[in-house]
């Protein structure tokens, strides 16, 4: 008994020591030899067998990934498949390890992909004599698969859908199809056949609204792309089904085809909407060292005066920013689809080193949507400034109390994929402004801006951020100077981050800050994790303010390298930034904490 006892625990051990030692085995890189056709990046993404990024590599605390051999096993065989569903009949694959210095192994798989099957044919086979003629010549033109294309089983697919998606979008909701494939494998040759079956032609039913909206159904109605007797469309049903969403009057919105009560070839539509409430009230409290404690108080009240109408007020303070206060009326769809018209009063009280200002006054606005990503604004905005110099800046009483007249353009581009933690996608921003309409006017000068955010997914959880911003003001007219309380400063939180907020700027020759004409920055940052919902940053940030206008110079730009720790909560992420310059800067450290990503 002890005898067995002792075999056992012998057996437990080994089995301890071998899964140590394979624990023990990293992985260090993975090749792909031999393959042709199918390029080495598209041949990784099938496999769980993953090895370092480029730019992980440069993290030297995070360890290679374990090398697992089952796991090896079953990526061959999904190299396989992955083959075989594109088109290729018989692949060859077998791997070899290398094994480098500190338990490291380089896998090496060799491919040998043979010969692929081509697409000799597509045949559109449509049960109905009367569409055959009509639409065969039109759906081959814009399906994937053509004759002579190497025969690709997700390009099959793709087009089936393609076929059903189109006859639903004119008038045939019940179409049906499947397809035939045939393979002549001496040949490598392949025959594809859609047998599509349309169904009845079918025209839009009765409009029937559900739910608990006491709001006006022709505020529905108004942003239905369709209506009873129109020949079914289902891409119109979805759009309308967005654009009722988009009002913000609904908490959801549903629109459904009743396809099994149809009745003379006229299917219902169902509408399921609930409403939101009328008042919405959001409260924020929020804390960062370059603008201390912020407070912030948004009202929104829903369908003002009816025909999906909205009010917004706003209030918000904070060290720099004592007193900030506006109202906003938006008229949707003002005269065509997308297009809104709004009315923003506005009081603003700014604090900076050298002045403080008062601003008075109220815009005008056309905001078009031109898409889901792209708004376009047109602004009129007149303001009543009243400013107060804290240092000399020798200004005159026309540049301390004036009028401001001023028309801008602007664009806004949004494709990121997260409001608060973006790891993909693009924001950018421009701008262009006039200023100086009517007599009251006392400045004239243009100014233009632009900004352009890039996120790159450089693996699952790690991504590269970088920004580039620009702007520049010109005084026009035989005016001397633009006003500074719109001129440019860098530095902060957001900006420059091995300087505290807005202290890199021009001077007077009595050393006061007067701000710039000229401003570029940019930034360049790694996120990348380190446990659960924490995570960390390396950044390199750099730019200046230059006095005069168009007078950028790079040989005098300023940099900063720092590091930060962001973690994730509902509001988004609470960051902490170290930063110092450095290149023709004294090193001198730098700390932020606040909420939300610096870009």
């Amino acid at each position: 008994m002890r005898g067995k006892r002792i075999q056992v625990l012998l057996v437990l051990i080994f089995a301890f020591q071998t899964l140590v030692a394979q624990k023990e085995y990293r992985l260090n890189n993975v090749k792909f030899v031999g393959n042709k056709v199918l390029s080495s990046e598209k041949l990784l993404k099938q496999i769980n067998t993953q090895p370092k990024k480029r730019i992980e590599k440069l993290l030297i605390w995070k360890r290679n990934p374990e090398f697992t051999s089952f796991v090896l096993e079953n990526d061959i065989n999904r190299i396989k498949t992955f083959y075989i569903r594109n088109g290729f009949t018989k692949p060859e694959i077998s791997y070899k390890l290398d094994s480098i210095k500190f338990h490291r192994i380089n896998v090496i798989i060799n491919v040998n992909e043979n010969d692929y099957v081509k697409i000799n044919r597509v045949k559109l086979d449509i049960k109905n004599d009367t569409l055959e003629s009509e639409i065969t010549d039109l759906i081959s033109s814009k399906i994937i698969l053509k004759p002579g294309d190497r025969f690709v089983d997700e390009n099959v697919f793709n087009s089936e859908f393609f076929i059903q998606q189109y006859f639903s979008n004119n008038g045939y909701p019940l179409a049906k199809s499947n397809y035939q494939i045939q393979l002549f494998k001496e040949d490598l040759l392949a025959n594809v056949i859609f047998d599509i079956y349309p169904g009845a032609k079918c025209y839009i039913g009765e409009i029937f609204i559900h739910g608990d909206s006491v709001l006006p159904s022709k505020i529905i109605q108004r942003n239905l792309n369709f209506n009873t007797g129109d020949l079914y469309n289902q891409q119109l049903i979805d759009k309308s089904q967005q654009q009722i969403f988009d009002t913000d009057l609904f908490q959801y919105v549903i629109i459904r085809s009743l396809k099994d009560s149809i009745k003379e070839n006229q299917i219902p539509i169902e509408i399921f909407v609930r409403e939101l409430p009328r008042w919405i009230f959001e409260t924020g409290l929020g804390y960062g060292t370059d603008y201390r404690l912020r407070l912030s108080l948004n009202v929104i009240r829903s369908n003002f005066l009816g025909g999906a109408r909205k009010l917004i007020f706003r209030a918000k303070t904070s060290f720099y920013t004592p007193y900030n206060f506006e109202l906003k009326f938006v008229q949707p769809n003002f005269f065509i689809q997308d297009l809104d018209f709004i009315i923003n009063p506005f009081y603003v009280q700014e604090r900076e080193k050298s002045y403080e200002i008062d601003r008075l006054g109220g815009g005008l606005s056309l905001q078009y949507q031109l898409s889901k990503k792209v708004i376009t604004v047109l602004t009129y905005t007149f303001e009543k400034d009243y400013l107060l110099e804290i240092s000399d800046l020798q200004l005159n009483s026309s540049e301390l109390e004036h009028n401001k007249s001023l028309v801008s353009l602007g664009t806004r581009y949004k494709s990121t994929d997260n409001v608060l933690n973006p790891t993909s996608g693009t924001k950018m921003t421009a701008n262009i402004s006039y200023s100086g309409l009517g007599s009251k006017a006392i400045f004239h000068f243009y100014k233009i801006d632009f900004s352009l955010q890039n996120y790159f997914p450089l693996s699952s959880e790690t991504t590269l951020a970088t920004k580039l911003k620009a702007g520049v003001m010109q005084a026009i007219q035989n005016d001397p100077e633009t006003p500074i309380e719109d001129r440019y400063f860098a530095g902060g939180a957001s900006s420059l981050r091995g300087w505290e907020r807005h202290e890199i700027y021009p001077l007077n020759i009595d050393s006061t800050a007067i701000g710039g004409n000229t401003l570029f920055e940019g930034s360049i940052e790694l996120r990348y994790p380190i446990y659960d919902i924490v995570r960390g940053s390396l950044f390199v940030d750099f730019g200046n303010v230059w006095a005069n206008s168009y007078s950028y110079n790079l040989a005098s730009l300023h940099y900063n390298l720092g590091v930060g720790l962001h973690v994730k909560t509902p509001i988004g992420p609470v960051r902490l930034y170290i930063a110092t310059p450095f290149i023709n800067n004294e090193f001198g450290f730098q700390f932020f904490i606040s909420i939300g990503y610096a870009f």
